[in-house]
């Protein structure tokens, strides 16, 4: 079990080592150019739509797969949270391309900085706590992109020591400050309610047991509510076992269920997505679950059940619901392994330890060369194309009336300027909204035509140049 040690230990090895991780990371930012920009689709929309409500004080996201967004609010298939984030920081600092960047670092430290505050640990767990969280490739990989997952890092700490504090203490103010994280977590990711279960094994009594049990079952249900309400309904796996329950094919629906929770646990230990790290990482995942398994089973702890009842409910929501490939399941389960760092270094042998750290490392290094190929990725445009396409982009602007749906009649290749060029608001100042046809989905009724600039001339063609064709639709 974790003891406190007040005697500083001979952390050199250590400090080295931290101090070259984080030369590397500092050598990795300097390759960030000054034209830095999204590349992927989803990178588009966090993107486009955080620049939105920067401009325009909504929520109502100005990118969406129907053109009319979620249910309520009207916010893309991320929900309301990344867009008001980042938007919101944008409006203190200024709209910069690099925001992202800064925020995702700026997480990340805040998250080191909580380890440091601990005052339970000697000072060689928390080195080796922070080489780990730094060396898990995760983060060298996603926190120098567009993508959003990086702040999931803090989250996930935070838990991980409040998990520790309600072991230790019992104390209700522990627990519900707990439950508060997860909510505001829970905004950004609704898998993050499911995560409530790792209360129960604290309870003192069956009324505390019923108790956390409710909460927990209010946090699925708040899980699903959010996903319904507050993000935008696209034609995913999910999505398609909603449509057989509600036509009542239960059956279908079962045996769905079946082969596709076998197929992602096939996909999670075999496909290597042509990346070297690919399945180490993913295999590395899994370790905190099976160790904390072991060991609630072994010890009958609460500390260890908890851990591995959040581990458990993380991949079983993963297999079911989830498509294994291309990172997602990486995603999905990175916050689980940085909240479980913590314990992994405090809850095990001292030769397990540090095997550890040193996997890491390894996988750390091997991981550079993936970091610097997906940092020179969004390095490719020059400032003369940059300025060029904004201001052939800006003419929407002057043509678009407010209210009105632009429909983008091609889907945005990747590491094109496209969807983040777009203006956001007409000369009038009005809110514009685009539909990005990356999802065959029922869309709205739209106003205007985005095309290639190839297209065939057509009737109300409004703007036409190199980069598009906007047209008109004339409705009787």
């Amino acid at each position: 079990m974790l003891k406190y040690n007040p005697k500083i230990s001979n952390f050199t090895f250590e400090a080295i080592a931290l101090l070259a991780i984080l030369s590397i990371y500092f050598w990795l930012f300097l390759q960030v150019g000054s034209n830095y920009l999204p590349v992927w689709s989803d990178e588009f929309f966090y993107y486009t739509n955080a620049y939105s409500f920067f401009e325009n004080n909504t929520l109502q996201a100005a990118l969406t797969f129907n053109g009319s967004g979620s249910r309520l609010i009207g916010a893309d298939a991320h929900g309301f949270a990344y867009p008001l984030l980042n938007g919101g920081i944008a409006k203190i600092f200024g709209w910069h391309t690099l925001n992202f960047i800064y925020t995702n670092f700026s997480f990340v430290a805040a998250s080191l900085a909580l380890i440091w505050f601990q005052k339970n640990m000697s000072s060689r767990q928390k080195f080796l706590i922070t080489i780990s969280v730094l060396c898990f490739p995760f983060f060298a990989l996603f926190g120098f992109t567009y993508m959003q997952e990086s702040i999931h890092i803090l989250f996930a700490i935070t838990s991980s020591f409040l998990i520790y504090k309600i072991y230790k203490t019992g104390q209700n103010k522990h627990c519900i400050i707990f439950v508060l994280i997860i909510l505001i977590a829970g905004v950004f990711r609704p898998l993050w309610f499911f995560w409530l279960i790792g209360l129960i094994p604290f309870a003192k009594n069956k009324l505390q047991k019923s108790a956390f049990i409710f909460i927990f079952l209010a946090g699925i249900l708040a899980s699903f509510a959010f996903t319904y309400f507050f993000t935008e309904a696209v034609p995913n796996y999910f999505s398609s076992i909603i449509n057989l329950i509600q036509q009542g094919n239960f059956i279908a629906a079962f045996t769905s269920l079946v082969k596709h929770f076998t197929y992602n646990i096939y996909a999670y230990f075999f496909s290597a997505n042509d990346a070297l790290i690919y399945l180490p990482v993913k295999y590395l995942i899994m370790l905190p679950l099976i160790v904390f398994i072991v060991k609630a089973v072994k010890y009958k702890s609460k500390l260890y059940t908890s851990i591995a009842f959040i581990g458990a409910i993380n991949f079983l929501m993963l297999f079911l619901f989830y498509d294994v490939f291309k990172w997602r399941e990486i995603r999905v389960l990175a916050p689980f392994f940085y909240f479980s760092v913590f314990y992994l270094i405090t809850e095990t042998g001292q030769y397990f330890k540090y095997i550890l750290v040193v996997v890491l490392a390894v996988l750390f290094i091997l991981t550079l060369p993936l970091t610097k190929q997906w940092i020179q990725g969004r390095n490719i445009h020059f400032a003369e194309e940059v300025n060029s396409s904004k201001a052939a982009f800006d003419f929407i602007a002057q043509k678009a009336e407010g209210g009105k749906v632009i429909f983008i009649n091609y889907t945005p290749a990747d590491s094109s300027l496209d969807l983040i060029q777009l203006p956001v608001k007409n000369i009038t100042n009005h809110p514009i909204r685009y539909i990005a046809p990356y999802y065959n989905s029922k869309k709205m009724v739209y106003d205007y035509i985005l095309n290639k600039p190839d297209a065939a001339s057509k009737d109300g063609v409004l703007i036409s140049n190199k980069y598009y064709q906007l047209q008109n639709i004339r409705r009787p």
